[in-house]
């Protein structure tokens, strides 16, 4: 986004997609558009001071050479914008988006809090979501064992020799991860989506257990 654009998409609650994402989704109805909306507005974007004590958007728009950071804390009814010069901070394009969490609510920071997050109110959207994983793979490797002593013809004196053995160990690292790989049931034949997918579908979508 461009500045101007922060203040016109962050600035109020107001003014953070709701009015304008109704108004568009009336348009479409209208005028009989099938598009898909969600996601394209920032409703729902405040709720993240639910669990954070402050939160900044840095971004970069290619209608603008500058990258502009918008920072807002929980308990304060003003924002600030500024340009980043940070060097290591610049993107070249797009948006990334910190959450600065709030002491009860470091859980949401788990990977794994993360992706079953994702999993259950964003596994329909449209577009990949990647999260930050720890994954890991196995392998073999060598390991010593004891010396053990080996008797020997001639002078009679034994010798040691250290026999080689392996050891299966696992190897960790860290990579993206794909964690909404199913596309969104509304956009894919009828014929196609199984009794089981729907269910699960109504029963994560509104919070339901019985099918």
């Amino acid at each position: 986004m461009t500045r101007q654009e922060l203040v016109d998409s962050l600035g109020t609650i107001a003014s953070s997609g709701t009015a304008k994402f109704l108004k568009t989704l009336k348009e479409s109805q209208e005028a009989n558009v099938d598009s898909n909306l969600i996601g394209q507005f920032g409703v729902g974007f405040y709720s993240a001071f639910l669990v954070s004590d402050k939160v900044a958007v840095s971004t970069k728009s290619p209608k603008s050479e500058q990258q502009y950071v918008w920072e807002a804390e929980a308990e304060s009814n003003s924002y600030t914008i500024r340009e980043e010069t940070d060097p290591e901070k610049l993107i070249p394009r797009g948006t990334r988006l910190t959450l600065y969490l709030k002491r009860d609510d470091k859980g949401f920071a788990h990977p794994e809090r993360i992706q079953k997050l994702l999993k259950n109110y964003s596994q329909f959207v449209s577009f990949p979501i990647y999260t930050w994983q720890e994954k890991g793979f196995t392998k073999e490797v060598e390991v010593d064992e004891d010396p053990a002593e080996v008797k020997t013809e001639g002078d009679g004196e034994p010798k040691k020799e250290v026999k080689k053995k392996t050891k299966t160990v696992v190897e960790k690292y860290w990579d993206w991860e794909l964690t909404n790989e199913t596309q969104p049931i509304w956009l894919r034949t009828p014929k196609e989506v199984s009794t089981e997918e729907y269910n699960e579908f109504y029963k994560k979508t509104f919070n339901e257990y019985l099918d």
